[in-house]
Parts: C-alpha cells; structure tokens; sequence
C-alpha cells in the first residue's frame, strides 16, 4: 500500500497475484519516475495479467451444460409422445364416436393397441414427472409434479377398464396432458437458459473489485438504525470547532467525499473537517414535519449553525434544498449532485461531468474557507490542471487513471 499525492490507491486485497503486478506497476509509475508514456503501459500489461490470473467458473458452466441438456430431454420426449399421441387419438372410442367414425376406424383388438401406445407416452414421456414428484415427497416439498398423481390415477384405471373393468377410457386425455407438460418444461427450460446468458453477460458488466467497505458490521448496524451520523475517524475537529462539514449521501458521493477529505487532510492540515454520512433523508427534515426528522439541536449539533456545509449527493441537489429549507444553517449548504449531465465515459468522468468528483468538491470547500490562503490557492491550481490531465488520460486510454481507480481511504498523517 502506497501513498501519492491526492490520496491512496491500492490493488484490491482479494486478489493476491493481482496486487503484486499493480504494486510492480505503481512503482515504475511513482517510484522510479518513468516518461507517462512508460506508466500507462506497464498498467495495462499489469491489468492484462489481472484478467489472465481471475479464476473461471465451472459451477457456472456446469449449471449452464445441465439446463441445456434438460431442454434437449424434455424436446427429445416431446417430439416423440407427441407422435406416439397422434394415432391414441384417431384409436379414442369417444373422439371416434364424436366425428362419427366408429364403425369405420374401430377393429377388434384395437383397446389393447390404445393400452401399449398410451403406456409408452405415460413412461417415457412421464418419466421426468415421476421422478420429479419422487423427489418432492422425499423432501416434503410437494410442488407441480404432483400433477402427475392424477395422470397415473387416469392411466391405471384406463388400464383397468381394458383389461375388464367397467367404465371409461382416459388414454387420450392423459397423453395429450403429458404432452402438455413436456412442452411446457421444454419452453421453460429454454427460458431458463435465456435468462442465464443473459445474468452472464451482465455479469461480465460488473466491476471485478468489491465495493470498499467503509464500516464494521457492527458500526454499519447501528449507522442505519440512526439513518445519518458523524464519521468520527474521517473527521479531525474532535474537540474543536469545525471549519467545514463535508457530508454525503449514496455509495459514490461518499467515495468522492472520503477521497476529497483525505486530500484536504494531507495538504491542508490546520482545517478542521467534521464528516458526515446520511442513510435517511428523512432526517434532514425537522421533526415537526415528519417522525424521523433531526430536531433543530439535533440538526445543528451535526451540520453546525453557521458553517460552509459541502454536501455531495446522489440525485438531483434541490431535493436537499427542500428537505433543510427550514434549518438554521441551510444558507450555507451547498449541494453537489446529478445536473443531468452524462454520455459514455468512465465512471470518474460522469462525476467530474456532474462536479461531484474529488476534486471539485476540495475547490468547492476551498472557496468558502478564504483562512486557506495561499496554499488554497495552490491546491485549486493544481487541481484544475489535475482535471485536463484526467480529461486527456480518458481520452487515450479510455479508462480512469490508476489513481483514481485504485484509490484507497488511509488515515492521513
């Protein structure tokens, strides 16, 4: 884990083999001082070796292989009861007295040939059902296999009735319904199929890293049982008054906030930041308006009553503007969000375009606190020309700079 200059970026820890190659490629970028040129090609031989060292999937695969072969079954014994159906139906007594051929299609004998085609489309075509409905009385789980009990009922007492019984046969019936679910299991297997290519593909679409992590699970428990709190180890004004609040709501915002936290921190250390993070927006609104809102003390122990509140968002800023309208100190909150601005580009670019990034929000702080002075004004020039370099690098590489992607919270010295 390294420093730099606007925050910490380091390789996800998940991956072992993966973070050695980034550690070896952010030294020839940092380290050893190597031309640009150098550095944005030892990142990308570096992620190229990432992709090559990720493990495959082969539950995904089997999983995949085991729908397939499931739909080439259930298609398989489709195709071949339905064959097997056709001539059950010209042999049924009531389908042939109901069109008026009896007389002309019966013959001696031909009960016994209705009894072996039906018995072939119940177990062959039923046998995946039979299994099926095993299986949920093993487990207690009865489900729609049990539609098979009342076609067994059918076929064995046709079965009867051929051999002696008297009454009704029901072959027709049974094995146009065992058709029908044969169909119905090879429709649905192949929607199955559909639908997991399509959480594949959309899986190819998530980012590899994991989301960082900000809290404990006992710390995150009660952060949402609060729904807005202070981030005492991001903050540093315990004990003093605060000279900004840098609060955030929404996964973005508050890694944007963090990293913009972190910079102030490292080059601006006599400032005072106080952090805040915001689960329910509710809160912002007095209690008088509605049951989860702060009281005004509440509001302003947090938010302060007369200090510049940044405050990054992520949808569109009015809507904190209406919430804290009412609040003591809403004159000074200064809400950064979506403007509805956006194309395709990276995913620091669409914060940059919207001015939530890192860097707009540490300018922002800067012009509302004039006792940064001269190294405030430093830290704005630099950052301007930080945002033509990031606008450069998305443009050659088509990717964020590594130190925006792989950007670190590390408490500053």
């Amino acid at each position: 884990m390294k420093e730099h200059d606007h925050g910490t970026r380091t390789e996800p820890e998940a991956e072992p083999a993966r973070g050695e190659v980034a550690e070896k490629a952010y030294a020839i970028y940092v380290k050893e001082g190597r031309p640009e040129g150098h550095a944005e090609q030892n990142w990308r031989e570096a992620e190229a070796q990432m992709q090559h060292a990720k493990p495959d999937h082969p539950d995904q695969h089997d999983e995949h292989d085991d729908h397939a072969h499931m739909a080439a079954d259930f298609q398989k014994r489709f195709w071949i009861a339905l064959v097997l159906t056709l001539p059950i139906l010209v042999l049924s007594p009531m389908l042939q007295t109901l069109v008026g051929l009896r007389e002309a299609i019966g013959f001696s004998g031909d009960s016994y040939v209705l009894f072996g085609l039906s018995s072939a489309v119940f177990w062959y075509g039923g046998w995946p059902f039979l299994k099926g409905f095993l299986e949920e009385v093993k487990s207690r789980r009865p489900g729609m296999m049990m539609l098979i009990v009342a076609v067994s009922t059918a076929y064995l007492y046709s079965s009867a009735v051929v051999f002696g019984l008297a009454g009704k046969m029901f072959f027709w019936e049974l094995a146009s319904l065992i058709d029908i679910m044969l169909l119905g299991h090879w429709i649905e297997m192949r929607s199955v199929m559909g639908a997991s290519r399509a959480l594949e593909e959309l899986a190819k679409l998530m980012p590899s890293d994991p989301a960082p992590q900000w809290l404990t699970m006992d710390d995150a428990v009660k952060h949402c049982a609060k729904g807005i709190g202070i981030w005492q180890w991001a903050s540093n004004d315990q004990g003093v008054a605060s000279d900004a609040v840098m609060a955030c709501c929404g996964d973005v915002p508050t890694l944007e906030t963090l990293a913009a936290v972190s910079i102030m921190r490292e080059h601006l250390p006599d400032l005072r930041i106080r952090v805040v993070n915001v689960i329910d927006l509710i809160k912002l609104q007095p209690q008088t308006k509605h049951p989860h809102g702060l009281s005004d003390t509440d509001f302003d122990e947090i938010f302060t009553k007369h200090k510049p509140v940044i405050f990054a968002f992520h949808a569109y800023p009015w809507l904190i503007h209406r919430l804290t309208y009412r609040r003591t100190n809403h004159d000074n909150i200064h809400v950064r969000g979506y403007k509805e601005e956006g194309t395709i580009t990276t995913p620091f670019d669409m914060t940059v375009l919207n001015d939530l990034d890192r860097f707009h929000l540490v300018m922002d702080t800067i012009d509302r606190l004039p006792q940064t002075g001269h190294a405030g004004i430093h830290l704005k020039r630099q950052f301007k020309d930080k945002l033509i370099e990031h606008k450069q690098y998305i443009d050659k590489n088509g990717q964020d700079m590594p130190e925006i992607r792989y950007w670190k919270w590390e408490n500053p010295k």
